[in-house]
């Protein structure tokens, strides 16, 4: 196999953790390197990272023990390309200094990382008094609002 981090692998199987943080701070590692050196497929290895009931239990150990050992993050850039989806949300909030809009922030983030997704707080729009808010979404089809009314 020719992962990047083949080269970090002691004689009997095992990474060297030194040289492999060394290594890990100067590489990114991909889904592909994970599968390569564990001998399993991209797919596998996609499916234990989204934690899909059809992989058995020894498997799921070992790539997720790989993983942590070469702190691999995924690349959501890449997701969003495959996907089509960012698997971001936005919020739009005057400030969080207001009780209201602090929980309201804090429960919806907590609702949306279990579910994957990224979540940011756009503070501050209300209080300049913007005079136009532009939405790039990158849904496919319709409006990024969509019912939303748009006053003018």
């Amino acid at each position: 196999m020719s992962s990047p981090a083949r080269a970090f692998l002691e004689p009997d199987g095992r990474y060297s953790n030194a040289n492999l943080r060394l290594y890990s701070q100067s590489v990114t590692f991909r889904m592909k390197d994970i599968a390569d050196d564990l001998g399993l497929s991209v797919v596998t290895v996609s499916k234990v990272l989204r934690n899909h009931p059809d992989i058995g239990e020894e498997t799921r150990k070992r790539v997720l023990k790989r993983v942590k050992e070469l702190d691999y993050q995924p690349n959501l850039m890449a997701r969003s390309l495959v996907t089509g989806r960012s698997y971001l949300v936005g919020l739009v909030v005057p400030n969080l200094l207001h009780p209201f809009y602090a929980e309201v922030a804090k429960s919806l983030s907590v609702a949306i990382r279990k579910n994957g997704y990224s979540f940011i707080i756009i503070r501050q729009l209300l209080a300049r008094r913007l005079d136009a808010l532009v939405i790039a979404s990158m849904g496919f089809g319709g409006s990024p609002l969509g019912d939303v009314r748009l006053d003018h």
